[in-house]
């Protein structure tokens, strides 16, 4: 049912073409999906619908550097397909084929993947290992120093320092749905000193480490999906929102990464794709020859005003999740006509 739903919604979006799109495209290396979807469709995300009809091709996503794309139209809608190159040449040679080009670069979703982080509503901070202190004293330890750590570490892993932060609570509920981690630095555990306490050397730091930090291994890249399948995201309720930006910066634009208050209880997978909506401002209406903003009226005005109404609100970009929490999720600003900011809500795409 789900499936047939999500079928449904993404046949229901139309593949509007930019103005003044190529007709051809030759792929370069360092190329993306979304990059070559972006420079036919107004909403790159819609790039699975632009490579269906290929029938030269057993495995239409596959596409190298050096294919030659080529724009035709199926049944009233476009398509890329990959025409076949003949090069002649008085020898035959045999040439290394290159990989295929990913959706996303890894370059520009993988740091986002192995620092980000979020602790569980559930999850028992005081049973994670934490940082002691070091013998020199310091208060803030850095890169290059050697921490004494509470709790069994395994020799040669790398740990991820994190500090917890801001416990996030629905704005509408005030349900738990997790606690903000701050990435302190990474490090490289040595040997047990004594039971349950181990030996870590610093190997980067992103700022001041502290004693009661808490450790986790850091990801391995190879554990870690940086091949998303772009889907239309379902959500069944107005109240889906951006509860945070990174370091507490207040917008975001593409290719920057938001925190939303969807996760994995309500069905949210790596590759959802969803729409971000400006709220409406306030005006207060008197008139044509009194009109205002609500926000820069008098207090009177925002007191006593009986005319006043919220604009519609208005799409200002898309994002895609690539990292799914059980109440949360992190989601890659894909495009954005205007900043994101906290507290802007979500929308099927």
């Amino acid at each position: 049912m789900c499936g047939a739903l999500l079928s449904f919604v993404a046949a229901a979006q139309t593949l509007a073409l930019k103005e003044n799109h190529p007709q051809t495209y030759v792929v370069k290396k360092g190329d993306t999906l979304w990059d070559i979807s972006a420079h036919f469709l107004k909403s790159p995300w819609l790039w699975p619908r632009l490579w269906q009809a290929n029938p030269q091709v057993k495995n239409p996503h596959l596409i190298y550097p050096g294919d030659l794309l080529t724009l035709i139209w199926v049944d009233g809608e476009p398509r890329l397909v990959r025409k076949p190159t003949i090069k002649l040449s008085p020898t035959m040679r045999v040439e290394p084929k290159a990989s295929p080009i990913p959706v996303l670069s890894f370059d520009e979703i993988g740091p986002f993947l192995t620092s980000n982080h979020v602790f569980e509503a559930d999850v028992d901070l005081d049973k994670l290992p934490y940082v002691l202190g070091e013998n020199e004293n310091s208060i803030a330890m850095q890169e290059g120093q050697t921490l004494f750590v509470r709790g069994a570490l395994q020799p040669g892993v790398s740990y991820a320092i994190y500090r917890p932060g801001e416990l996030y609570k629905d704005r509408v509920t005030k349900e738990a749905l997790g606690r903000e981690a701050l990435l302190s630095g990474l490090g490289v555990a040595q040997q047990a000193y004594a039971e349950d306490r181990s030996v870590l050397t610093v190997t980067r730091s992103y700022r001041e480490i502290r004693q009661g930090d808490r450790l986790i291994p850091v990801p391995s890249q190879e554990s870690l999906n940086a091949y998303f399948s772009p889907q239309p995201g379902t959500l069944h309720n107005e109240q889906a929102y951006v509860v945070d930006t990174p370091y507490k910066v207040t917008s975001v634009g593409k290719f920057d990464v938001v925190l939303i208050n969807r996760g994995a209880r309500d069905q949210v997978q790596p590759g959802d794709v969803f729409s971000v909506l400006r709220p409406g401002a306030k005006v207060v209406d008197s008139g044509a020859n009194d009109v205002s903003y609500r926000e820069y009226g008098s207090a009177g005005d925002k007191l006593f005003a009986s005319d006043s109404e919220v604009l519609p609100n208005d799409r200002v970009g898309e994002v895609m999740v690539i990292k799914v929490y059980d109440k949360l999720s992190m989601a890659f600003v894909m495009n954005s006509q205007n900043m994101v900011r906290k507290g802007y809500a979500l929308a099927n795409p």
